[in-house]
């Protein structure tokens, strides 16, 4: 018999990841229409349930697949065997996904190019013109970066064409421009106009983990570390909605946990550690990750 190959490219993976929660929504959306077929169209109760059973088993058997390949890719990487994967809330498919979506953790020297890698990060804007605001060096660096990565991208090598300076006048109009602009720090998010500086994926995926944290609770490390941080907000900042707290503390939960997964990843494999900017540079006393 043919032994079944497992996909480990991490493109495969993130696919996968992908199609693994798509089918989980699309079965309880499927689960919902057919009922509500027999309410408004009168569809026999019979009928419903067969139609239910039918499609669900089929979007089953290729969910049990996907688990399969992303147990597989999970198992095969030291560093879930060693830490992720005892980290209570991460099982095989989230896992899939981190490694997946990080691919190398030598790519960022830093916590917060990998916060920002998975759109954690704040950006400086004009609250008059919601544009971009840079010191002149960092403006300057900002062009240089985009500029390179869009030469880079596989559109432009195919294409063998691009016009750096049309480019650059492009990006220009999303930097403010205003005499006297007033600054307010905002979450990475998709702006027209500009270029996306984080991974789509990735950000999604760290929106489920930290969503699992808020599940888990008091069962996990991380689960109680949201309920200290969403009773700080709470005391701190009583003026918030409930939701607004609720996001805030699970952001920063979720910012704890890149930060020791990017720690504990480098350490396996020998690389330089930094401190965090605000341990290092503002006396802040940071977290350490848990010992498994």
């Amino acid at each position: 018999m043919k032994k079944e190959a497992i996909l480990t490219a991490p493109e495969h993976v993130k696919i996968l990841v992908d199609s693994y929660y798509e089918i989980q929504k699309g079965r309880i959306q499927i689960g919902n229409r057919i009922a509500m077929l027999e309410r408004d169209y009168h569809i026999e109760e019979e009928t419903a349930k067969l139609l239910h059973e039918k499609m669900d088993e089929q979007l089953s058997l290729t969910e049990k697949w996907i688990g399969k390949q992303l147990i597989a890719f999970a198992e095969g990487s030291v560093f879930y065997n060693t830490w992720l994967g005892e980290t209570k809330g991460i099982g095989p498919v989230l896992a899939s996904g981190l490694i997946s979506g990080i691919r190398d953790i030598n790519r960022f020297s830093n916590i917060s190019k990998l916060w920002k890698y998975c759109g954690l990060s704040v950006s400086n804007r004009c609250a008059n013109c919601n544009k971009r605001i840079f010191k002149e060096e960092e403006r300057e660096k900002w062009l240089v970066n985009n500029i390179e990565r869009a030469k880079n991208t596989k559109h432009q090598k195919k294409e063998g064409k691009f016009d750096e300076v049309a480019y650059r006048k492009k990006l220009e109009l999303a930097i403010c421009k205003c005499k006297i602009p007033e600054i307010v720090s905002v979450a990475s998010k998709k702006v027209s106009g500009e270029p996306l500086e984080y991974s789509p994926f990735m950000r999604t995926l760290c929106w489920k983990i930290g969503e699992q944290f808020v599940k888990m609770g008091n069962r996990s490390f991380y689960g109680n570390l949201y309920r200290t941080f969403r009773e700080e907000e709470e005391r701190k900042n009583p003026q918030l909605t409930k939701l607004h707290r609720y996001n805030r503390a699970k952001r920063k939960t979720v910012k704890v946990f890149l930060s020791h997964v990017w720690i504990v990843w480098r350490q396996q494999l020998n690389l330089p550690i930094s401190k965090p900017y605000l341990e290092e540079r503002m006396g802040h006393k940071c977290i350490e990750p848990p010992k498994y």
